[in-house]
């Protein structure tokens, strides 16, 4: 597999511009009330959705490429991870949900961080949850090819986002969030990391 080059930094218009509101309710079981960490070169600003500096966005997507190249992870797959991320967290490393446990990069609940090695306050380190996204996506990626077999690398794609969010049950709309939302981010990542791997 070629390896994608992190060399070309990424456009601003893939990045977070302004940061989500925050939650009108926030659960017993959110994290978004908890404090962030003292480590301000790779946490985001608040626990709101793209809350963090073009800096730190910019740290997340490497991180995620360097896992993913780790994990020979095929262009358009961490293409897809990239969009999740962006999607989920919107690249900031500390965001967190207001109605569930759900945080981090990847905006995994509790069950999952635990599955993926984020207990103890790991589901907000950028370089654990960025580990544990790819790892994840590489996980939802085989389970969907099962599932998509003999049909289109489009169907794939769209299981395995629909997989990190609804679960195997696939019952709380993460299809059609893949067909709106993630699948056309995916396709400028996509983009970005062709040009970035022909550049010189």
């Amino acid at each position: 597999m070629e390896k994608i080059s992190t060399g070309n930094t990424i456009p601003e218009e893939l990045l977070v511009q302004q940061a989500g509101m925050r939650p009108q309710f926030i659960a017993p079981h959110s994290e978004f009330l908890r404090p962030l960490s003292a480590q301000p070169e790779v946490s985001g600003n608040s626990r709101r959705w793209g809350d963090a500096t073009l800096r730190v966005q910019r740290a997340a997507v490497n991180s995620l490429l360097e896992e993913a190249a780790g994990l020979g992870m095929p262009r358009d797959l961490t293409a897809l991870m990239l969009a999740t991320a962006r999607v989920e967290s919107g690249f900031n490393p500390d965001a967190a949900a207001g109605s569930s446990s759900a945080g981090g990069l990847g905006q995994f609940i509790d069950a999952t961080a635990r599955a993926y090695g984020l207990d103890h306050g790991k589901k907000f380190s950028l370089s654990d949850a960025a580990r544990a996204l790819s790892r994840h996506t590489m996980d939802n990626y085989k389970r969907a090819m099962r599932l998509c077999a003999g049909k289109t690398r489009g169907c794939v794609l769209e299981h395995t986002y629909a997989l990190h969010h609804d679960g195997p049950g696939l019952k709380h709309g993460g299809l059609e969030l893949a067909r709106s939302r993630v699948l056309p981010w995916a396709k400028r990542f996509e983009s970005w990391l062709g040009s970035a791997q022909t550049a010189p």
